[in-house]
């Protein structure tokens, strides 16, 4: 979780200069290797599904190819659907506020309790 509060103003940083930030970068500007993207951004990606925000997470990508690897679920991976993605989150009015990660833990704890409840009493 505080890896992805130290990542959320720079990725937020990299949205209003409507550029990409590679995970190499991103990593490196709060300390750690490029393999721990992956947690860091499940993390900033699940709170954005939780609140209905752009994916933020698109702004992430590989040095060399310069889209998302192969973790990134939001859209496809390049073309139409993740420009339109891109252009959703440079658009987006972006609070300077660093959330509060931990409530994507409980928010995914209670969607799943919700989801396994439902199922019991079909």
């Amino acid at each position: 979780i505080a890896r992805a509060q130290a990542a959320w103003p720079i990725l937020i940083r990299t949205a209003r200069r409507r550029s990409k930030i590679s995970y190499s970068e991103l990593c490196g500007a709060i300390g750690l290797h490029p393999r721990a993207a992956s947690y860091l951004l499940n993390v900033i990606h699940q709170y954005c599904l939780i609140y209905e925000l752009p994916p933020l997470v698109a702004l992430a990508v590989s040095k060399s190819s310069k889209i998302p690897g192969e973790g990134y679920t939001v859209t496809s991976r390049g073309g139409v659907s993740y420009e339109a993605a891109l252009q959703e989150v440079y658009d987006f009015d972006w609070p300077d506020r660093v959330p509060n990660f931990s409530l994507v833990g409980t928010a995914q704890r209670h969607k799943s309790t919700v989801v396994k409840s439902s199922r019991m009493k079909s």
